[in-house]
């Protein structure tokens, strides 16, 4: 009967082996699936982020070319030999067109997270929308221009602000390691 109970002694402590095996396997399969899923979100992220980043500086730089050439617009318009209404059109549609595209990488970084990297994201295009806005509004003649600079001066440096505290939150989301869950 000894002979017996060392077998079944001998079984249970292989079965118990073989579950610890299991459950020790899979926990490390999980966690690693979790760390890849996390470098690749990170990896999305960082193409996300630098592509918002690109479009909405260039964005930012577009306004403040259209700023610029509205606070000369008088000087430039004795200048010029074409027709100042067709002038102010293609301004506008210029003008109008740059919201658009800020919004599809915005989108992208919606997709990707984090939360609070997404509310700054979305004040980013909101200031975009602002200056944009103060400029098509002169271009439509309900602001006068020095009105229309002081709402678009507000919107710049609300969107300067927002840059700059949404890169601080975007390098930490960036620079933190994936980490098992």
């Amino acid at each position: 009967m000894t002979d017996g109970w060392g077998t079944i002694v001998a079984a249970l402590i292989a079965v118990a082996a073989a579950f610890m095996g299991i459950v020790v396997g899979r926990a490390t399969t999980k966690d690693q699936a979790a760390v890849e899923h996390e470098q690749w979100l990170r990896g999305q992220r960082q193409e996300a982020y630098v592509e918002f980043l690109a479009v909405w500086d260039r964005g930012l730089e577009e306004l403040l070319d259209h700023l610029h050439t509205l606070n000369n617009w008088n000087s430039l318009m004795d200048d010029w030999e074409g027709d100042p209404e067709s002038a102010r059109e293609q301004t506008y549609e210029s003008v109008a067109a740059i919201p658009a595209t800020v919004k599809a990488p915005r989108e992208r970084v919606l997709l990707l997270g984090p939360d609070d990297v997404d509310g700054l994201a979305d004040s980013m295009l909101t200031d975009i929308i602002g200056m944009h806005n103060a400029l098509l509004e002169h271009l439509g003649e309900t602001l006068v221009l020095a009105s229309a600079r002081q709402r678009f001066q507000e919107a710049y440096e609300r969107g300067v602000e927002n840059r700059d505290e949404w890169l601080r939150r975007v390098k930490g989301v960036l620079r933190t390691a994936p980490k098992p869950t």
